[in-house]
């Protein structure tokens, strides 16, 4: 059975990693060898922070309290938007005034610090798999991945169009996005009769539009 859960799709840029500028054939000092450790820590705790995983996004989890979650936020701006999707609320961490992560509870029009996020969900570009893929990255790529992609929506769902890969991570959901004017990023049977439908074609250039990452399903 496919989830279906509720993620907002706001647009996703391409991130570039830094090209690798060879190593330096000169002995370093005491203080130049300090200097490379610590850029060398930075740039773990760079990519630890960006990180999608089958446990969260980053720092942020789902399982956490708002208050941890805005704890984890740290000096960054969090706002409170009580009517993110029909039934759940969110609190999302922005960072100059670009949106990074956002932690999804059950519906409530006050904020509280004890609610349980149910979900952490991202469409900026920056934050990536180990394998690296995340927001932006074409569909046709990540199959090269995670193999074949199966699109499929939902009526009951407010057709909300996501898409999984045949052995895509665990507790991680993608959902596809077309640059195309359609609905649909796939091509799919409507005149089925069903509510449910899904397809194994889809326009090129589908990209994924958002990522969101939930608890563990309890057998």
């Amino acid at each position: 059975m496919k989830p279906f859960l509720v993620i907002a799709v706001l647009g996703a840029a391409t991130a570039c990693s830094p090209e690798d500028t060879g190593r330096e054939s000169a002995a370093l000092s005491d203080s130049g060898m300090s200097a490379m450790a610590g850029s060398a820590d930075a740039s773990i705790s760079a990519a630890a922070a960006h990180l999608i995983s089958d446990s969260g996004i980053g720092p942020f989890q789902p399982g956490l309290s708002l208050g941890e979650f805005r704890e984890r936020a740290a000096d960054r701006l969090t706002r409170y938007d009580p009517y993110y999707r029909v039934d759940l609320s969110a609190l999302c961490v922005e960072e100059d005034a670009i949106l990074h992560v956002c932690g999804l509870v059950a519906f409530d029009e006050i904020e509280s610090d004890t609610a349980e996020v149910r979900l952490v969900v991202t469409d900026n570009a920056a934050y990536r798999t180990a394998e690296g893929v995340g927001p932006g990255a074409r569909v046709s790529d990540v199959v090269d991945i995670y193999g074949p992609a199966t699109l499929y929506f939902s009526y009951n769902n407010e057709a909300r169009e996501y898409v999984e890969f045949a052995n895509g991570p665990e507790n991680v959901v993608f959902r596809a996005a077309s640059a195309e004017v359609e609905q649909f990023a796939g091509f799919y049977d409507l005149g089925a009769g069903s509510e449910y439908f899904e397809t194994t074609t889809y326009r090129p250039g589908t990209q994924i539009g958002s990522v969101e990452v939930h608890a563990p399903t309890i057998p």
